[in-house]
């Protein structure tokens, strides 16, 4: 662009290329352009540095080039432009401090320099640029306090800090007349919010949100009757909320969440209104109850949040004239009475869990019907009140749009109806904690975006809907402690499940094999205390995410797996009460994140592994009520009695002195006697003897092991035990089968 003299002489003054995607470097090459006024080149894709050689310029009075990919450090020679008024580069990676030589930059009206990586503090001589208008130093790295000479800039309207790492006090602000916009939230600063903040009349956006301010709201904030954003949640604020803010006829978000205000809400509060957004959840201590025709009054509210504190009494039905309402929170409060039946079509989010809100008759229940006319609803929690009764068939109604529905812990009854499935879009479903009954239908199938289902600790009889297995998406499933039978659904292994609880039903029959082929399990798999029965597949090798595994009380059988290895990230391994026998997996060792095993009461034998005294994560060992015996190890959580469980097995010996063993004998470890093995090794001849029927090798085994023990000169105390001999027919066995496999495969 040329300008008057450019016209006739063809001098470029104005260099404006915004938002054309440029890429490449600023070329210093710009700096030829000696008339220039104007180099505007904002929204590219600009890289490299700002070349220093922009300071031959000395016509230039403004240089924006925010939003590009700019680096280094702001060019000290920009100092120098003496005309300059405007200077943007906001949006982009520059780094280093604020050069000193910019307090040369008398005439500076604009200075933004906003989400870069900028260090260092802010220097005071920001306060002698005293034309400045708009000052904005937000997201940056910026340390230190915020100096007192920025009180001296009376001409400024925006002062943005915001999102670095500030410390220290608010400083003395009130000469800032001409304020509008003061953003200080996201940084460190302590101290009281300075009550000559109210002398700040112009001001419209007052943002002090996340420090750690303390004190009370100061009663003077009520001045500001041109306010109409106030942020000062995430703080330390103290007090009730002054009356005053009543006066703040313009605001329309106020937020004070996330303090420990007390008290209740000023009823001129509810007078406001151009209100929006209200929020106060998590101060705790804010109490009373909300004025009954508090919806006349505020006619353009959107966003209500009162969640984590002490409100008490009913919704005030006149909420139905804030015909805008979208969201409605107060999440554990001490809210009673019914909801109105009348909440707007606008609503999207609707929370009031845990309060004391009933529904005993069929007329409680209007208000079902009219939420069907919230055709944007995604969001409906009623868990932990007072609804009693069986849930309206008007639920399928509700709109398609809902994503979340819970009213888990009431005292609902009845069946779950089969309407609740027309809701094809839920991806949460907690129905938990109540008195259902009846069976889970079908037709949960059709809830294909579902994530979560949570029955548990209902009444619910029949079997687990295998049509479960179609739900692609999810991942929790909740249905313990039910009356729930029959066999566990195989197609539950089309589900990306996480976590799995079953437990405290009567499921019979096998744990289906694709129940362990699951490998997106993660969390716990719960089956405990039903009847199921069999064996445990080798897949359960499959579950190496898993950290909690509990399949106790039931009737399973056999030998614990050595894939059960397999299971490195398994944290809590509970096997007990069940008909387990053989010896506990060498293939154990290898679990190193194993902090507590409970194998009690099966039918294990044999010694207790060396290596779980190596398990140093290990805190809690249950092996009671087995067949163990021989030496229990005296390392490791073999230490700590308390830790370490293993009563009931008979065969036990050694140990530290508080478990009370008897000591052990020389038999228990002393190798069988040579008579004993010569006895053994004759006896193979049995078993590899392929034309001898079971019955005569079994003759045949007992006449030489008679044999052998008579011959023995030893007297019985002192003889090996039965149980040695057992082990080196085991040897031996292994050796036949792999012998008989080799031949086998030849």
């Amino acid at each position: 662009m040329c300008g008057r003299r450019g016209r006739r002489h063809g001098r470029v003054t104005a260099l404006d290329l915004e938002n054309l995607s440029l890429v490449g470097a600023i070329s210093s090459s710009v700096a030829n352009l000696t008339f220039l006024r104007k180099l505007h080149l904002p929204g590219n894709h600009l890289q490299g540095v700002i070349p220093q050689e922009l300071a031959a310029l000395s016509y230039l009075q403004s240089i924006v080039l925010f939003q590009n990919k700019l680096e280094g450090e702001i060019p000290h020679e920009l100092g120098s432009l003496q005309n300059l008024k405007v200077l943007n580069v906001s949006y982009n990676k520059l780094t280093g401090t604020i050069p000193w030589e910019f307090s040369n930059l008398l005439n500076l009206e604009i200075l933004y320099i906003a989400h870069n990586s900028l260090t260092g503090e802010i220097p005071t001589w920001i306060g002698n640029l005293v034309k400045l208008r708009k000052f904005s130093l937000s997201a940056n790295q910026l340390t230190g306090s915020i100096p007192s000479s920025l009180g001296n800039l009376s001409a400024l309207t925006i002062l943005n800090l915001h999102t670095n790492n500030l410390t220290g006090s608010i400083p003395p602000l009130q000469n800032l007349s001409s304020l509008t916009v003061l953003e200080l939230g996201y940084n460190d600063l302590t101290g009281y919010i300075p009550s000559q903040i109210g002398n700040l009349t112009s001001l419209v956006w007052l943002d002090l949100q996340s420090n750690r301010l303390t004190g009370g709201i100061p009663e003077s904030l009520g001045n500001l009757n041109l306010l109409e954003v106030l942020g000062l949640q995430f703080n330390n604020l103290t007090g009730s909320i002054p009356s005053s803010i009543g006066n703040l006829l313009s605001v329309s978000n106020l937020t004070v969440a996330n303090n420990a205000l007390e008290g209740p809400l000023p009823p001129l509060l509810f007078n406001l209104s151009y209100l929006e957004m209200f929020s106060a959840q998590e101060n705790y201590y804010l109490n009373g109850s909300f004025p009954l025709d508090i919806g006349y009054n505020l006619p353009n509210l959107q966003i209500f949040l009162i969640d984590f504190n002490q409100f008490h009494g009913p919704i005030p039905h006149l909420f139905c004239n804030s015909s805008m309402l979208q969201m409605f929170e107060a999440v554990s409060n001490l809210l009673t009475g019914t909801i109105p039946n009348c909440l707007g079509t606008q609503l999207v989010s609707l929370d009031l869990t845990k309060n004391q809100i009933q529904a005993t008759r069929d007329a409680d229940w209007g208000f079902m019907v009219s939420l069907a006319n919230c055709s944007d609803l995604q969001f409906l929690d009623l868990s932990y009140n007072r609804f009693a009764g069986e849930i309206p068939s008007s639920v399928g109604n509700l709109s398609t749009n809902l994503e979340h529905f819970s009213m888990q812990s009431n005292n609902l009854t009845g069946r779950i109806p089969e309407e609740i499935t027309n809701l094809v879009n839920l991806n949460v479903l907690s129905l938990s904690e109540n008195y259902l009954e009846g069976v889970i239908p079908n037709s949960v199938g059709k809830l294909k975006g579902l994530s979560l289902l949570d029955l548990g600790e209902n009444y619910l009889s029949g079997s687990i809907p295998p049509t479960i297995g179609n739900l692609t998406e999810l991942s929790i499933i909740s249905l313990g402690v039910n009356m729930l039978n029959e066999s566990i659904p195989s197609s539950l292994l089309g589900c990306p499940l996480q976590t799995l609880d079953i437990s405290y039903n009567s499921l019979t029959g096998p744990i289906p094999r694709e129940l362990f082929s699951i490998k997106t399990l993660s969390g716990y798999m719960r089956i405990q205390n039903n009847k199921l029965t069999g064996t445990l597949p080798i897949e359960l090798g499959n579950l190496n995410n898993l950290g909690e595994l509990d399949f106790s009380g039931n009737q399973l059988s056999g030998e614990i797996p050595v894939s059960l290895g397999a299971c490195q990230s398994l944290q809590y391994l509970n096997a007990s009460q069940n008909n387990l026998q053989g010896t506990i997996p060498l293939s154990v060792e290898q679990m190193k994140g194993l902090l507590v095993i409970d194998l009690s009461h099966n039918n294990l034998s044999g010694d207790i592994p060396e290596f779980l005294a190596n398990m140093r994560g290990l805190s809690t060992l249950n092996l009671s009520f087995n067949n163990f015996k021989g030496q229990v190890p005296e390392d490791g959580i073999f230490k700590n009695a308390s830790a370490t469980t293993i009563l009931g097995n008979y065969g036990l010996c050694g140990g530290i002195p508080q478990l009370k063993l008897p000591p052990c004998s020389s038999h228990n470890t002393k190798k069988p006697p040579l008579k004993l093995i010569i006895a053994i090794s004759i006896g193979s001849a049995c078993l590899i003897d392929y034309n001898r029927t079971r019955d005569a090798k079994i003759a045949c085994l007992t006449s030489i092991l008679h044999v052998g023990i008579s011959c023995s000169r030893e007297t019985p105390t002192e003889r090996a035990q039965m149980g040695d001999a057992l082990k080196e027919l085991q040897k031996i066995r292994d050796w036949f089968r792999r012998d008989s496999l080799q031949a086998s495969s030849h």
